[in-house]
């Protein structure tokens, strides 16, 4: 009985020291018995004594639990998936690589770093009678669990959700067969697939090849891939796009993204159909703050794309990654003081157009800098007489909130330690510049260009509680600066809870006697001319409960019981003049533009006045915050009556809508709405979800927009100035919806029965007949017509080639010199834009960036260029000017292939 593989002797001596007897293949535990070896280290113990899992090393495992499972039609289900031995999230997907999140038949629940659960919220029918899922993790084993559906109803049918069984064919066929709906209730019955992305959501690591294809099924509609910024994925560096039949696209990345770029989406979209989005999930392997070199070394976030080589591969300036939103060339600059510099700032981002601040101001405040734009996307600042200041100085190219970069300028000094030089020269101590009295002989030392005041405030902020005296003081340490405060753009002076005290001109002290009655948070702005603002922060505490407010004597009193015009207070101060002024006067108040549509980055500005002398608006936002506490809004106050809102460098697109209010000392509320919208291409518009769809497929009967907007009769009355509707021609219909107004009159059919080719005579592309003709005329006798669209359109078509001589891109040369108009109600308005380029490109005019208002009153016309038949001219006349027509105006140049945008013109309704 020794050696037989079961155990006789208690202690199990009699199986000790056997010869092996285990087949090949399997593992002899100590206590005696064979088992698989894959059983060997697999987590649970298959030998008696568990030596099968003793001397293992450490293992990562999956574990899914059930891992199989068997259920009824419609019944709820659901299973587990985890990591054993490690903290790593795993995947679920199907067996042809989906993953099951992209199925609305599944939830997916996280329940702990290492654990997710499937769950079938409503069960499953026969029509998926198994089902396989598969539990994995990058680079880790894999685990497959199956679902069963059991059949309850006879070969070929399948079972209601009631019970009742009916023919297959009944279910998901568009018309309800079964008692309770549930042969055609989502997500059961899945509309036929017309699109597919594959795969649609993609995990990658940075710098490594994905691809992903756009795929149509229905014969004729030709996929795009499109960025969400709205440009075409085959423009952009870091993308290969192959079409492998005309309704077949792929998408290679091959070279991959990097994880600055996470998460990434691209727009599959499918004209007249509905458009698919690819998710590009890119892995984070570096800690908070840092991202990763294409070496794997992690490195500051700071130093990618900032001009300067900081990876060793330089995989951190590579411009594949680094072109894509934001450029400035040169990326640092190195000079004397007095030296000439310059740089430019770009934007490959359609429509969107960069601010550049020093100092956290913009330059174009500043008189030290002049500024130009040779195209909407691009900034050029140069200094033309340098900076005087030793050292290193920091501009910001800004894009949006979260697209920023830097460029450094290092002044470097030729004096000795001390010393500064003067523009003529000289070096002299550094004490006797900016000191009020002129030392250089040129008088240098005291340019107002360059001794711009610092301030000093004391101190920074303030804790206290209702009706509690405190002060705080504010300093220009130049002689002559002289401070200005005020408190949500108002001036304190005006205002009689606080004392004014100037001990000297650059030195304001403000004093709250007794103190503020409200609770809340007060931001004073201390203010000198030319000179960057300071902020001081009083917090007043409240020690009363909700609903109720302090007496000066510290009583506790319901809020609406002040100023009712009885005393609730011991002491009266519920009806204190300074907390309870006067019954005023109806105040009205003026707020211009009432609705803006601007771009993101794009600065603007708003007008509040009151119509009574010595009454001053507030300015709030629609849920009652002051409109200061927001950083990005600047108030100002030129007068008591007139508030001004600058926001100069724009909002982000996450905003979307900003209603802000002003109100009058009687009540009297104003509103002005700020849609913020990213820019599509010509011709298109923006669905909520981000997405661009062409204008011609708004209100076409067919849903494109994810949620269906564009569909939504509200929205049908969009106005797109570039886009036109194709119409009936002599009886004969059109065979395309819309034409592009660059198109008109440019000698090719778009509309399908010349629509957009009638009375060309008339055409106001240009006034010279020799530039704005149908067609082009080439070389000499005999002459040679071709379309006017073919004129510069890459392509030779003359017999010489002279269509693609001398051609230039349009490039707005000349708008109004006065950004800002103001315009009384029933005036006359006139604006002129100017624009060069070959051929001659079509202006047009946006209100808001749409389309004008009122074609009655508002009149385009082409004027004579001075550049003759190499640019174009147009004036914009408005009569009867009207409220609504306050906001901002631009115009845009378009020719077949590009495109330039004017900057904002600011128009206000004067009260």
């Amino acid at each position: 009985m020794r050696c037989d593989g079961t155990q006789h002797c208690r202690d199990g001596s009699d199986e000790i020291g056997c010869p092996a007897r285990c087949r090949p293949g399997q593992y002899q535990c100590s206590s005696g018995e064979c088992i698989e070896q894959q059983m060997r280290c697999d987590g649970r113990q298959d030998c008696r004594d568990a030596s099968d899992e003793t001397g293992c090393r450490e293992r990562v495992n999956i574990r899914v639990v059930p891992d199989i499972i068997h259920t009824q039609p419609y019944e709820k289900w659901k299973f587990e998936c985890s990591v054993i031995g490690a903290d790593i999230e795993p995947i679920v997907k199907f067996q042809d690589g989906r993953l099951v999140e992209s199925d609305p038949n599944f939830r997916v629940t996280r329940i702990d770093p290492n654990t997710v659960s499937v769950e079938a919220i409503h069960g499953l029918t026969e029509k998926k009678e198994r089902l396989s899922f598969i539990c994995t993790f990058p680079g880790g084993p894999e685990e497959e669990i199956d679902v069963y559906v059991r059949r309850r109803c006879p070969h070929g049918e399948f079972m209601c959700k009631d019970g009742t069984c009916l023919p297959e064919r009944d279910f998901c066929n568009g018309r309800v067969d079964c008692p309770d709906g549930s042969d055609e209730r989502p997500p059961y019955c899945r509309e036929i697939v017309q699109v597919e992305v594959k795969p649609s959501i993609i995990h990658v690591q940075p710098y490594k090849r994905f691809e992903f294809e756009c795929i149509s099924y229905v014969p004729g509609i030709k996929p795009e891939a499109r960025l969400p910024s709205g440009i075409l994925v085959s423009q952009d560096p870091r993308f290969n796009v192959i079409y492998l039949s005309p309704n077949h696209l792929q998408v290679n990345a091959i070279y991959g993204l990097t994880d600055r770029d996470h998460p990434f989406q691209i727009y599959c979209i499918f004209p007249g159909l509905e458009n698919r989005t690819a998710v590009i999930e890119i892995e984070r392997p570096c800690p908070s703050g840092q991202f990763q070199c294409m070496d794997g070394r992690c490195l500051p976030s700071n130093v990618f794309c900032d001009g300067k080589s900081d990876c060793l591969d330089s995989s951190d300036e590579n411009e594949r990654y680094c072109a894509v939103n934001i450029r400035v060339t040169p990326g640092s600059i190195r000079v004397v003081p007095y030296q000439r510099f310059q740089f430019e700032c770009s934007t490959s981002i359609p429509g969107v157009s960069p601010q550049v601040t020093f100092d956290e101001r913009s330059v174009e405040r500043d008189n030290r800098f002049v500024v130009t734009r040779p195209s909407l996307q691009t900034i050029v600042v140069t200094a033309p007489t340098g900076l005087s200041e030793i050292g290193a100085h920091r501009f910001k190219c800004i894009v949006s909130v979260n697209i920023v970069k830097e460029v450094d300028v290092e002044i470097i000094s030729e004096c000795p330690p001390g010393q500064l030089k003067c523009r003529s020269g000289e070096c002299l101590p550094s004490a006797v510049f900016c000191d009020g009295k002129y030392d250089c002989p040129d008088r240098s030392d005291e340019d107002p260009r360059s001794c711009v005041p610092t301030i000093i405030i004391t101190p920074t902020t303030i804790l206290t509680r209702p009706h509690e005296s405190f002060q705080f003081e504010c300093k220009s340490v130049m002689p002559g600066g002289e401070p200005k405060i005020t408190l949500e753009g108002y001036p304190v002076e005006n205002d009689p809870r606080f004392t004014i005290v100037r001990p000297s001109r650059e030195h304001v002290i403000v004093r709250a006697e007794s103190g503020i009655a409200d609770p809340g948070k007060y931001s004073f702005t201390c203010t000198v001319v030319s000179a960057a603002s300071k902020t001081i922060v009083v917090q007043v505490e409240s020690v009363c409960p909700p609903g109720y407010s302090k007496c000066k004597d510290g009583m506790c009193i319901l809020d609406n019981q002040f100023c009712d015009g009885i005393l609730h207070c011991r002491d009266g101060s519920d009806e204190d003049k300074l907390r309870c002024p006067e019954v005023a006067v109806d105040v009205r108040v003026h707020f211009t533009p009432g609705e803006l549509r601007i771009q993101p980055g794009r600065a603007f500005r708003l007008e509040c006045v009151t119509d009574k002398p010595g009454t001053s608006p507030v300015l709030q936002f629609l849920d009652g915050r002051p409109i200061t506490s927001d950083p990005r809004f600047v108030v100002s106050r030129p007068s008591t009556e007139r508030a001004i809102i600058d926001v100069p460098g724009g909002l982000d697109a996450r905003d979307r809508q900003i209603i802000i209010e002003c109100v009058s000392p009687s009540g009297e509320r104003k509103t002005s709405t700020i849609f913020i919208e990213l820019g599509c291409q010509p011709g298109q518009r923006r669905c909520p979800s981000g997405q661009c769809i062409f204008v011609g497929q708004f209100c076409d009967g067919k849903p494109d927009c994810d949620d269906g907007f564009d569909e939504k009769p509200e929205n049908c009355e969009y106005c797109d100035p570039i886009t036109k509707p194709c119409e009936v021609v002599n009886g004969k219909p059109p065979k395309e919806k819309t034409y592009e107004l660059h198109w008109r009159c440019d000698g090719e059919d778009d509309c399908g029965n010349r629509f957009d080719e009638q009375n060309c005579l008339n055409d106001t592309r240009v006034p010279d007949k020799e530039c704005g003709a149908t067609h082009f005329r080439c070389g000499t006798e005999p002459y040679q017509y071709i379309p006017f669209a073919y004129w510069c359109d890459g392509g030779r078509d003359c017999r010489g080639g002279e269509d693609e001589a001398d051609c230039s891109p349009p490039t707005i040369i000349q708008t109004q010199r006065q950004e800002t108009h103001r315009v009384r109600p029933g005036g006359r308005l006139i604006l002129e834009c100017e624009a060069s380029g070959v051929p001659p490109p079509m202006i047009i005019w946006r209100f808001n960036w749409r389309c004008l208002r009122d074609e009655t009153r508002m009149r385009t016309q082409a004027v004579p260029s001075s550049l003759g038949c190499k640019g174009s001219k147009s004036r914009l006349t408005i009569e009867n000017f009207r409220e609504g027509d306050d906001g901002i105006y631009n115009c845009e140049a378009l020719t077949s292939k590009e495109r330039a945008m004017s900057q904002d013109i600011f128009v206000f309704l004067s009260p």
